[in-house]
């Protein structure tokens, strides 16, 4: 008698969630830059109001504004926001080319009216300038892992 071993070999088939990620990129302001505790507790987290520009500019150089509330997730735009909260300048006027995925409606009331709005994840900021400097990222050397860290200079 043989003894035969029969080594096939299984594919497990893996159900992977998959995903679609609409990203918004344009250019406007940067409002309400703050830290949001909830109030049933979890963790704090940045948050930041957004208005793009949105439409033709008129003869004053004015833009309509596209408004959209955003939690910060992206790890750059966090240092960024991080700096901005950390040097007092969340009521200065602060400019950005700002990309924001997972756009979505949101619905309320306010004195019985029906009011509308958009949100979405803040992921990243782009030639960012407070009160007309630019805020650049400097690599901060460190033996573990180089991080950028945002700097002010001039405007050129």
């Amino acid at each position: 008698m043989t003894n035969q071993t029969n080594n096939t070999n299984q594919t497990k088939t893996v159900n992977e969630d998959k995903y679609f990620n609409l990203m918004t990129t344009g250019y406007g302001f940067l409002n309400r830059v703050r830290i949001v505790t909830p109030r049933t507790g979890g963790q704090p987290y940045m948050a930041v109001a957004c208005a793009i520009n949105n439409g033709k500019v008129d003869a004053d150089g004015k833009c309509p504004k596209c408004y959209i509330d955003t939690i910060v997730r992206g790890e750059q735009a966090k240092r960024v926001v991080q700096y901005l909260l950390d040097n007092n300048l969340t009521d200065s006027t602060v400019q950005a080319q700002i990309t924001i995925g997972d756009i979505a409606p949101i619905l309320w009331e306010k004195d019985g009216e029906p009011q509308a709005g958009l949100k979405g994840r803040l992921v990243a900021l782009a030639n960012v300038k407070v009160n007309g400097q630019l805020l650049t990222l400097e690599a901060e050397k460190s033996p573990d892992q180089p991080t950028e860290k945002p700097r002010m200079r001039a405007a050129s």
